[in-house]
């Protein structure tokens, strides 16, 4: 235990200070003195992004706290470098000063003589870093940028060294070719076909002014446009047979003013015009279905976030009371208004967050203390539960709490997938080891999947950080399962297809089965063949030969 104990007023000093004792290799933190850049890495994704979402609701509040969490990160960075005396975090201050001076010629008189006949920002930043080439300056986007924005900058950077189309013909004629590849796409040449098509189209978009990344999202549309799409959605949705419907419209559109907090009263009215398109469909679809299913809906949302984590081991903050009675309130009164009072009565649960996370490396557990209060809030509303996103990986004793408190609903999508890896990967080991000797005609499924996902890195790429022995780890353990995305390449898919032919054409041993895919029985209780068998009917088990 140390006897400095910081005090106010806090400055950016007593801050480095606070993380040069955290990292003390005696006395520090046994959590903070043992992370490198690439394990906290994440956490400085997740702080920036929670910013965002502060600034696109327009919480001063929010905004504060989290810009707090980033300025943390980019101390502790800073720190970790310290002790391996390469740089400060006063060098850090230093050269963002010394690129602003130098980048602002029309401000600065000394960067003005310096830079005399250069005031694109662009030329000053080539001539600040010494970049001459084309290569020079794609090799600068960061790999880690989503796709669709990634291409956009990629473009835009070709495009200045005469390397890309320029007009918005140019980019038209592209698109048109890469069109027809797509009609003409094969299962072997499909993906590279749909990269082909998707990079002409963010061009285009990018000659016509349009944020590829934000055209993907009604955000970037006006109210009328958005919400004419989002009833389509919705309306799609309940005529496919959907009966339980999930009513966010928590984000900002295009002619939402930016500067101002999005209001409880404007985001219920908006879903109450949806929930109105969900009635009207299922009306509609009881004429062709008598026996269709009533849908039910959920309110409220997890954006804006209610919080984030304080520090790596305290969780996410759980939703404030008021916070959820007002959108429950403000929700009922816009259902009411709109002539909605039955459907109301079908509103079953409100999205919270309970204090729950998915992670890379497992989860963070629920804290049943600090969702006390929230939890006894729900008892106010008889016909409502919670919904929490995120709760995979929750042991059995941490679900069973969450569902007695009032988190009726669970969301677990990354869990699943998990559980799939996880099954396929068993599979692949037991045929390993019942046709040893026969590799030839193995299915070699995990080398398969681990060559696509090495020649297309962009679906785990920005998830998994760490050196080559981690992030091979990470593409066949991790938690957070990226594998998903590459079961439709038809190399995997047909190298699984191979590995199920396989053991069926050879069978499955008690033995082998017991190694990889083992039932956990109560002590003292056998499970015979028959019924140990009976539980895979969909191959052929066989027992070895006495």
């Amino acid at each position: 235990m140390l006897d400095w104990v910081p005090s106010a007023p806090y400055t950016a000093e007593q801050l480095l200070e606070v993380l040069r004792i955290l990292r003390d290799p005696e006395n520090g933190c046994p959590w903070d003195k043992v992370q490198i850049h690439a394990s906290i890495r994440k956490n400085f994704l997740e702080e920036t992004c929670e910013v965002l979402e502060a600034i696109d609701a327009d919480d001063p509040a929010m905004l504060r706290e989290e810009l707090g969490d980033v300025l943390m990160q980019v101390v502790f960075h800073a720190v970790i470098e310290e002790e391996r005396g390469r740089f400060t975090f006063e060098d850090v201050c230093r050269e963002v000063c010394e690129k602003l001076v130098f980048r602002h010629p029309n401000i600065f008189a000394s960067s003005a003589a310096e830079n005399a006949g250069i005031n694109n920002w662009d030329a000053l930043k080539n001539k600040e870093k010494g970049r001459t080439t084309l290569a020079d300056e794609l090799n600068t986007v960061p790999a880690t940028l989503p796709a669709l924005m990634y291409a956009q900058k990629m473009q835009k950077r070709a495009a200045r060294k005469g390397a890309f189309a320029q007009t918005a013909e140019d980019a038209a004629a592209a698109l048109k070719a890469a069109e027809r590849g797509w009609e003409e796409a094969v299962p072997e040449n499909a993906a590279e076909r749909a990269g082909a098509l998707l990079f002409a189209a963010a061009n285009a978009m990018r000659l016509a002014g349009v944020d590829a990344e934000e055209a993907l999202t009604f955000a970037s549309k006006p109210e009328a446009e958005a919400m004419a799409d989002a009833r389509e959605l919705v309306r799609c949705y309940v005529a496919a047979g959907f009966t339980k419907i999930h009513i966010d419209t928590s984000m900002k559109v295009a002619d939402d003013d930016p500067n101002t907090r999005l209001s409880d009263e404007t985001i219920a009215r908006r879903g109450a015009e949806l929930a109105r398109v969900c009635e009207d469909t299922y009306q509609e679809l009881l004429k062709s279905d008598p026996d269709a299913v009533r849908p039910v809906y959920i309110v409220g949302s997890e954006v804006p976030i209610p919080g984030g984590a304080q520090d790596p081991n305290a969780g996410m903050q759980v939703t404030r009371v008021e916070d959820f009675k007002a959108t429950v309130a403000a929700f009922e009164k816009a259902f009411k208004e709109a002539g909605l009072e039955e459907t109301w009565k079908d509103v079953i649960a409100c999205v919270v967050q309970p204090g729950v996370e998915e992670k890379d490396a497992g989860c963070t557990e629920y804290d049943r203390a600090k969702a006390a209060e929230l939890m006894a809030s729900i008892k106010e509303f008889p016909n409502l539960v919670f919904e929490g996103h995120s709760t995979d990986y929750q042991t059995k004793y941490k679900l069973k709490e969450l569902v007695e408190d009032g988190v009726g609903i669970l969301k677990v999508g990354p869990g699943l997938t998990y559980a799939m890896r996880e099954a396929l990967f068993a599979l692949a080991y037991m045929e390993e080891m019942i046709m040893h000797g026969k590799e030839d005609e193995q299915s070699h499924f995990i080398d398969v999947l681990e060559k696509a996902m090495l020649a297309e890195p962009k679906n785990w790429q920005k998830h998994y950080h760490g050196d080559e022995n981690e992030l091979w780890f990470k593409r066949k353990f991790s938690f957070s399962d990226r594998s998903r995305y590459y079961m439709p390449v038809p190399e995997v898919n047909a190298a699984k297809e191979k590995m199920i032919a396989n053991l069926r054409k050879y069978g499955v041993s008690l033995a082998v089965l017991s190694q990889f895919m083992p039932i956990r029985l109560p002590p003292k209780k056998k499970l015979g063949a028959d019924a140990f068998l009976s539980l895979w009917p969909n191959l052929s088990f066989v027992t070895p030969p006495a």
